[in-house]
């Protein structure tokens, strides 16, 4: 999980060989996927997909993925989330959906 947040795409990819679980949330209820997205780290959200990472999982505050990248102001992170099957008008625990971090 902590490989993505930094975007280390080579990381990642040995720790998912090695048994790593790519959906385990931490105490928030984030993802690597969704760490990997607030980040803009897009190869290494790709890969954390490829690998079985879930799109539309929330976290506690209702947050998913894409409104993570939104947050954090990477819109071809955002564009990848979207390609590979986010839902847009997800809305989070305040009602808010991913454009509205934009």
């Amino acid at each position: 999980m902590y490989a993505s947040i930094g975007g280390h795409t080579t990381c990642a990819e040995l720790l998912i060989e090695k048994g790593s679980e790519v959906n385990v949330k931490n105490i928030n209820g984030a993802t690597a996927l969704m760490l990997a997205s607030i980040g803009g780290h897009t190869t290494c959200a790709e890969l954390l997909i490829e690998k079985g990472s879930e799109v539309n999982v929330k976290d506690n505050d209702g947050k998913t993925a894409l409104m993570m990248a939104y947050m954090g102001g990477h819109t071809i992170c955002a564009e990848v989330l979207i390609g590979k099957g986010s839902e847009v008008h997800v809305k989070d625990i305040n009602g808010a959906t991913a454009k509205m971090y934009y």
